[in-house]
């Protein structure tokens, strides 16, 4: 019997890749000024940006609980949390509000996993995704959401204090991108022959 692509879980996937799209639209319009104060645009992109991650918690939940995990869904999981995380870090660094190294070292790190999980794929094996790894995605997404809503909250104590500890969070990110990435190199060094 041929396995069902069209799912909950893949349904929600799809609909998070459309809605990246739709949210740098909206984010392409906005351009943040601090001393402007409270921005609304920004504060609702925030929203968006944050009901956007929580689909990645919400279609593995679907997939787990409803057993329809599917080849298209292990596939397009992954590329839709990278295309959403990647989307709005570089909005933030078009805005000036992030360093270029955290790219960097954010899409280096991607391209190694992905490296490596087709290495170990030819060899028949699955690498699933570590606690390291799990923690380096949370820590980006808060990071992400904080940055927007710190900007959204403009120039005041609120708004700074928000961006100071967005950046510290950012740092954290990179530290367990590092990690996670050393970490998948070291699960994978006996697939290379």
């Amino acid at each position: 019997m041929p396995t069902k692509i069209w799912t909950a879980a893949n349904y929600v996937t799809f609909i998070r890749v459309v809605a990246t799209f739709l949210w740098v639209l909206c984010a392409t319009f906005i351009t943040p000024k601090l001393e402007d104060g409270f921005s609304w645009p920004i504060f609702l992109l925030a929203i968006f940006f944050a009901l956007i991650a929580f689909t990645d918690s919400l279609d593995g939940y679907l997939a787990r609980s409803r057993d329809e995990v599917t080849d298209i869904g292990k596939f397009m999981d992954p590329i839709a949390d990278k295309l959403i995380c990647f989307a709005a870090l570089l909005v933030l660094f078009g805005w000036g509000y992030l360093s270029i190294w955290v790219l960097v070292i954010v899409l280096a790190r991607e391209f190694l996993v992905a490296g490596l999980r087709m290495v170990v794929a030819s060899k028949g094996e699955v690498v699933a995704a570590s606690t390291i790894g799990k923690w380096k995605t949370g820590f980006t997404m808060g990071a992400i959401i904080g940055y927007l809503v710190g900007l959204a909250l403009g120039a005041g104590a609120a708004g700074t204090v928000i961006l100071a500890l967005s950046w510290l969070a950012m740092v954290v990110a990179v530290v367990l991108t590092i990690w996670s990435g050393v970490d998948y190199l070291l699960l994978c060094r006996g697939y290379f022959s």
